[in-house]
């Protein structure tokens, strides 16, 4: 019937401040209710066991079975109770117990961790495993995920200087062309890129814009155009 329920002192900031005697026996109701949040129970039991004047209780039950405006949750129009059966006076559900309990559990879970140390733990494994990257360092090489097909980086590292998002942008053009960089060339063409320093973004735009197949800085010259070849099929000649 009865659980542990940790009372928070939000309860006394929120609308039910300075409201007697509901704000108090809102904190003595909390513990008295089962997982599910209801209290079943009748007000001469409930008084019996808290010590509560029935009096009391029964002003406190009827101001928190009211509707409250002005309460933080407007489920039930305010209302912190509402009856379990319409039908009979007593016995009541906790209307905002499923909250609460979240709220005492991950309070509780924070608590275990720090004092277990395993919140300690974590945060040190992490700092150690994962060293930390300022926003301005973008050519430091990040650990490979061979799996990812998007920028194709390789096991054994990226060449040192290169600009990561500059090879991505590269790479997803060339495959986007239907020109994909074959693994096998994957290593000088991030060389290649990381050869022209701080120009590679740039670089890599202007190869971009001008539908190039290779890398070639804005001042470069143009790339002659490829002489075309032909091949006799048939008697036809084809240029290819």
């Amino acid at each position: 019937m009865s659980g542990y329920t940790p009372v928070f002192g939000s309860i006394y900031s929120g609308s039910l401040h300075g409201q007697w005697p509901a704000a108090a026996l809102m904190a003595t109701l909390l513990p008295l209710c089962d997982k599910n949040g209801t209290i079943d129970l009748h007000p001469k039991a409930i008084s019996a066991m808290t010590g509560w004047p029935m009096k009391l209780l029964l002003l406190g039950l009827e101001q928190l079975s009211s509707p409250d405006p002005e309460s933080r949750s407007q489920d039930a129009e305010g209302r912190r109770l509402v009856p379990l059966d319409a039908g009979r006076a007593w016995g009541w559900r906790l209307v905002n117990f499923v909250s609460y309990r979240e709220k005492a559990r991950l309070s509780a879970k924070s608590a275990r961790e720090v004092e277990s140390g395993e919140n300690s733990e974590r945060i040190r494994y992490r700092n150690t495993t994962r060293p930390p990257v300022t926003a301005g360092d973008r050519r430091s090489p990040p650990v490979t995920d061979p799996s990812n097909a998007n920028t194709n980086k390789k096991e054994e590292g990226v060449p040192p200087g290169i600009d990561l998002s500059a090879w991505d942008a590269w790479f997803a053009y060339r495959k986007a062309a239907g020109k994909a960089i074959k693994p096998a060339s994957v290593a000088a063409a991030q060389r290649k890129l990381a050869g022209f320093g701080d120009r590679q973004a740039s670089v890599v735009e202007h190869s971009v814009a001008n539908g190039y197949q290779g890398l070639y800085a804005p001042d470069a010259a143009k790339p002659a155009p490829r002489k075309a070849q032909t091949v006799a099929i048939g008697g036809v000649e084809w240029a290819v």
